[in-house]
């Protein structure tokens, strides 16, 4: 601590004195890293000169010995090496081109050799720089030197320098410190002098002078210092003149405040009371002596009247705001001894000289008597409006100037405005001018003393126009004079509407279907009706009203007819139905429903048990009801049963056949290639050719025995109460015999046949959904054994169709599991042994890791429509699988992928090729398709325009199977073919079948004439692979080559074969 009481480690001097010694340590600091790293800089450039002479003296002394196998030699010159005071090697070793230890010296662990060091700051730890020369002979290498420099002599060197630049630097601190000693206290003695005079003006000694001994900072300081404390002196002497005269000021403000009648008081900045008139000592119950200092809120107690709440502070408000807040409304003073006064009051803020708050002024004035008259007149104006409000219309009173005195609530519902909006508004500010144009002539009538009432149209104020009577009667004063008028207005358009809609009632039932009576339960008699109830029966309605309902009647006599009214009096819904049949005056009659209500009719002198009867016409609906029928349980198109009458002839036939131990048989007929025969005629041939077939069918036939169609080209037959089946033989014979005849449609000679599944009750099942579905299996085997036959059902085909229909499912989830993968067969160019291209096969592995053969799912998936799907997924996962091929340098590779006929006639098929190819990335002329034979032969516009789409995108175009198919060759003119594919089946037997080997040529040569390429597939042996070759074949693929592997292999495949096999 110094003497002037600030802690030594705070002083001035002493901050300066450790700055300073900071920055010089810093820069010294500096200084010497800089030095390292060029003393750094400096070894590794000597070590790197050192290593530039060393190695070509190792490579020219060392190479020709060890390509020699001069083992003496080399460790003579080693042996040098290491003694040689210049190079310094700690070890040297020598290793052969195969990587061997070939000879070395020094002291090194060969088995754990160190690495090679990049840098000679690595080696600072170790001192020794591991490096290595390479030993060549020509341009060859032949091995290699590793070895070791020491480089300790250096360093040492290095260290020394270091040494002695660290022992100046801290010499040159050291003087530093003292001379920053010495210059601290020169310049801090005069600060102390000012620091004790201030203390001085703090203790009330303002004519305190310092004595101004030099011209610098300091001295300036001091000359300042002086000037301040006389006009600290003289502020001073100031301040106790504005005491004296605020003194003064304060006794006047305070004999005002006692003479005025508001109650006043002032807070400060707290909100405590700092001073209060008289009447605020009243009016709250606290004198000045005691309430000062408190807090506002305890002296002026305010609580809302209508709530008994505690108010808003007024005064909290303006010291948060500085503004002055109005009258606060409804307010009650709570006085110290309990009294309750109604007041009105307002808060202004106080302001100091520097426009800041320094307080808070509060008026106030005592209303309770006018608050107290006020609350009476509202009271009176409550009743009477509750009294109008409760009044649908308005009730208005004006003045004789149009002034609105009084408006009830529904004044806002006519004219949009609320009562308090209106009154002491005139009325042709309130009402339109055209309204009030309208209205004026009885205004002016009531202010003549008439009292009136009239009707007219209103647009209330939501925009809808109402009839509306209003009633005006004149106001008179004391005197009897007139003074004003009042009107009540009342909305009757709901009267209005009830006498038009009685009248629109009467129209709509007598534009009513049906025929509505109003009966009169104890004489029967009709008593109204509508027009179509005396159309209905031929007679007018005055003919209609002088009989009863029973005088319509045909089927009922009268004491039926009331039983049926009476059961449906009695009912506890007191409705019902009769069905019956009305006569008309010409006699003639028709059917009728009729609905029957009980009403009451309690204006009635007798009060009439009144029935309301509603009869209907039935007769069409009858009709309706007969060929709903018909086209519920018969097929549109044959007029044969349909599946669910068919279902109900079955059940009947195996109820009876149980009855009588007979035995029932089931035929599920399939027309054979209908489809075709639909496709290439026409829909409407195709249904011409079912009308036929179901003639033909009912022609063989029994009584009793049932005829169904199930839908499209399937029929069923039901024949019962059979007890040979060799019955069924002959029946399922004569129907193929009978559908074999040819048929003319369309002017087109047709054939047709069917397949036919035959099931055996009770022989086979004794369920009747397990004999349709066995049937079904059975004729699915029929269609397997070249369809145009029949089969009866056995065990083995459920369990086929059930792993048919599993197979189905679980490929159906395949794709969804990622089931599916893919392999790829290269195809090699015959001649040069190069791979060209890759033909893509798909493969199944199913959940539990089973290779499902694609013979065995891919014509279910063609037949099931799922090939679409599952050959879009192929195209699109080997483009890119082709895309990345290509990313890898293999540019030139053909990638062919086999395309159904059914995938290729989905509308979607283009569009999906295309996406395909711009989204991998590939290019459409590395990309083949292969398809079949038969899409070609069901030539068409829309698959030659295909055709020419996929060529002009750029896709190649291949025949798969070229040769196992149609003979007709004429395709292949009409459509852009870019390669032919030798079929296995030709290629297989090609050395030892001289018809194969025929067949292989002609298609070679049919390609070359026709400018087509051509592949043979299948290839497995050199033999085969020579015979192609000698007859011009240009590619093959086939196990000879390669099997079909994974994209992986096939990638390495491409790696290791970039040079002709």
């Amino acid at each position: 601590m110094t003497n002037t009481g600030i802690p030594f480690h705070k002083s001035i001097r002493t901050k300066l004195v450790i700055v300073s010694i900071i920055v010089e340590i810093t820069m010294l600091g500096l200084l010497l890293s800089n030095s390292m790293r060029l003393l750094n800089n400096t070894l590794e450039e000597q070590t790197q000169a050192k290593l530039s002479a060393i190695s070509p003296l190792l490579d020219s002394a060392l190479s020709a010995r060890l390509f020699e196998r001069d083992h003496a030699g080399i460790s003579e010159i080693l042996n040098k090496l290491m003694k040689s005071e210049y190079t310094s090697f700690q070890y040297i070793v020598v290793y052969d081109n195969r990587g061997g230890i070939y000879a070395r010296t020094g002291n090194i662990d060969t088995l754990n050799m160190p690495a090679y060091d990049q840098h000679v700051s690595n080696t600072l730890t170790s001192g020794v720089y591991n490096t290595y020369t390479p030993l060549t002979l020509g341009n060859e290498k032949i091995g290699e030197v590793r070895f070791g420099l020491s480089l300790q002599s250096l360093i040492n060197s290095r260290d020394n320098l270091l040494r002695q630049g660290f022992f100046i630097a801290s010499v040159e601190v050291l003087l530093t410190f003292i001379l920053l000693g010495i210059a601290g206290f020169l310049l801090t003695r005069h600060i102390l002098t000012l620091m004790s005079a201030t203390r001085q003006v703090a203790a009330g000694n303002h004519n305190i002078q310092i004595p101004v001994t030099s011209k610098d900072e300091i001295g300036m300081l001091a000359a300042n210092f002086n000037i301040m404390a006389r006009a600290i002196h003289d502020r001073i002497d100031a301040l106790h003149a504005s005491e004296q005269a605020l003194f003064v000021e304060k006794e006047r403000a305070e004999i005002t405040l006692h003479s005025i009648g508001d109650a006043v008081m002032t807070t400060d900045t707290h909100g405590n009371v700092m001073s209060m008139n008289p009447v605020a000592e009243q009016l709250t119950g606290w004198p000045l002596p005691e309430a000062k200092g408190r807090p506002l809120a305890k002296i002026y107690r305010i609580i809302d009247t209508r709530s008994q709440q505690p108010a808003a502070n007024l005064v909290q408000y303006v010291l948060e705001h500085g503004n002055i807040a109005g009258l606060t409304e409804d307010a009650s003073l709570v006085s110290r001894n309990g009294a309750v006064y109604q007041v009105e009051d307002s808060a202004a803020p106080l302001m100091d000289k520097a426009g800041q708050v320094s307080g808070v002024v509060l008026v106030f004035h005592n209303v309770t008597e006018q608050y107290r008259q006020q609350a009476q007149i509202i009271a009176h104006e409550a009743e009477l409006r509750k009294i109008t409000d409760i009044l649908p219309g308005p009730v208005t009173r004006v003045d004789r100037a149009g002034n609105y005195l009084f408006a009830s609530a529904a004044f806002e519902q006519w004219f949009g405005k609320r009562p308090g909006e209106v009154i002491g508004r005139n009325r042709r500010d309130v009402i339109d001018a055209e309204l009030q144009a309208r209205l004026q002539p009885y205004y002016e009538r009531a202010l003549a003393g008439e009292r009136l009432s009239f009707e007219t149209t209103l647009t209330m104020a939501s925009g809808t126009s109402r009839e509306v009577i209003i009633n005006v009667l004149p106001d008179f004063d004391s005197n009897g004079a007139v003074c004003g008028y009042y009107s009540i207005g009342f909305d009757i358009s709901e009267l209005k509407y009830a006498e038009a809609s009685l009248v629109r009632f009467r129209a709509a039932l007598d534009s009513s279907v049906d025929a509505i009576y109003l009966i009169d339960r104890k004489s029967m008699r009709i008593i109204d009706a509508n027009r179509t109830a005396w159309e209905s029966v031929g007679l007018t309605r005055e003919e209609l009203l002088q009989i009863s309902l029973q005088d319509l009647e045909i089927e009922m006599t009268r004491e039926a007819l009331e039983a049926e009214f009476d059961k449906i009096l009695a009912s506890s819904a007191g409705h019902g139905f009769i069905r019956t049949t009305h006569t008309r005056k010409d006699h003639s009659s028709f059917p009728v429903e009729i609905f029957i209500q009980r009403i009451n009719d309690n204006g009635s002198s007798q009060n009439q048990q009144i029935l309301i009867a509603f009869a209907r016409d039935i007769t069409e609906r009858l009709n309706a009801e007969k060929n709903l029928h018909h086209l519920a349980y018969y097929d549109s198109l044959t007029g044969l049963p349909n599946r669910l009458l068919f279902n109900d002839r079955l059940h009947q036939a195996v109820a009876e056949a149980r009855r009588r131990g007979n035995f029932v048989a089931l035929m599920l007929l399939d027309i054979d290639r209908f489809k075709n025969i639909n496709d290439t005629l026409g829909h409407e041939a195709g249904d011409k050719l079912l009308r036929e077939i179901s003639a033909r069918l009912q022609t063989g036939v029994r009584e009793g025995d049932t005829i169904a169609r199930l839908g499209g080209d399937e029929f069923t037959l039901i024949f019962p109460d059979l007890t040979d089946v060799q019955d069924v033989v002959h029946m399922a014979e004569g129907i193929l015999q009978r559908l074999s005849l040819p048929l003319l449609i369309e002017g087109h000679e047709v054939f047709t046949s069917a397949s036919i599944g035959i099931t055996l009750y009770p022989q086979d099942t004794n369920d009747e959904d397990s004999l349709v579905k066995f049937a079904d299996s059975a004729m699915y085997h029929a269609k397997s054994q070249g369809r145009n036959n029949y089969q009866f059902y056995s065990r083995d085909m459920t369990t086929r169709i059930q792993e048919r229909m599993t197979l189905e499912t679980e490929m159906r989830k395949a794709l969804e599991r990622g089931e599916f993968f893919l392999n790829y067969q290269p195809q090699v160019d015959i001649t040069t042994g190069r791979i060209t291209g890759m033909e893509t096969l798909i493969r199944w592995r199913n959940a539990a890791g089973k290779i499902i053969p694609p013979a065995q799912f891919i014509a279910l998936a063609e037949e099931t429509g799922l090939i679409v799907h599952i050959g879009e997924w192929v195209m699109r996962t080997a483009c890119r699988q082709l895309k990345a091929w290509n990313d890898a340098g293999h540019t030139d590779l053909l990638l062919a992928v086999n395309v159904a006929s059914r995938q290729f006639h989905d509308p979607h098929f283009l569009p999906a090729v295309k996406e395909i190819i711009a989204t991998s990335g590939i290019s459409a002329q590395c990309l083949e398709l292969e398809i079949t034979e038969g899409i070609l032969l069901k030539y068409s516009e829309e698959i030659r325009s295909t055709f020419l789409q996929l060529r002009d995108t750029g896709v190649k175009l291949a025949i798969d199977d070229f040769g196992t198919g149609y003979s007709s060759l004429s395709y292949l003119k009409r459509f852009p073919i870019d390669r032919l594919k030798i079929d296995q089946s030709f290629v297989r037997d090609i050395s030892i079948d001289a018809d194969d080997l025929a067949i292989v040529k002609a298609i070679i040569a049919l390609a070359r004439s026709l400018k087509l390429q051509v592949i043979a597939e299948g290839v497995e042996t050199g033999t085969q692979l020579a015979l192609l070759r000698a007859e011009g074949c240009q590619e093959y693929q086939g196990y000879f080559f390669a099997r079909p592997m994974s994209a992986e292999a096939i990638t390495a495949l491409l790696q290791t074969s970039k040079q002709p096999l």
